[in-house]
């Protein structure tokens, strides 16, 4: 999938303009008005996350690029390993830049 496509909406047209379909038969499809799938389109509205799990369907595309652009691939995590980002995602933004400059800091030390 193309990386250069900046928004959300961008990338809906895209695909939907790739195959050739109409806002009218997308949002029918997507079982949403036509004005609604032209806000999201020109991102003035933001997709829920149904509409994209229905496009990523529709388009058989991955909802990891629809939402961000670029596929990000699954790593496998262990359990702990995932509580700690849960954590981490849940902390406030500065929260986490002290606990990323902690970590940085820690394997520097212990790398030398």
């Amino acid at each position: 999938m193309p990386e250069n496509i900046p928004t959300v909406g961008d990338r809906i047209r895209f695909l939907r303009k790739g195959k050739n379909i109409t806002q009218v038969e997308l949002a029918t499809e997507l079982g949403i008005a036509r004005p609604t799938l032209t806000r999201i389109e020109k991102n003035n509205d933001k997709a829920s996350d149904r509409i994209i799990e229905e496009i990523s369907s529709i388009f058989d595309v991955p909802k990891n690029w629809i939402r961000h652009g670029k596929e990000i691939i699954q790593m496998d995590v262990s359990l702990e390993e995932n509580e700690i980002l849960e954590i981490i995602r849940n902390l406030k933004e500065t929260e986490q830049q002290f606990i990323f400059d902690f970590i940085r800091n820690y394997v520097k030390t212990k790398c030398m």
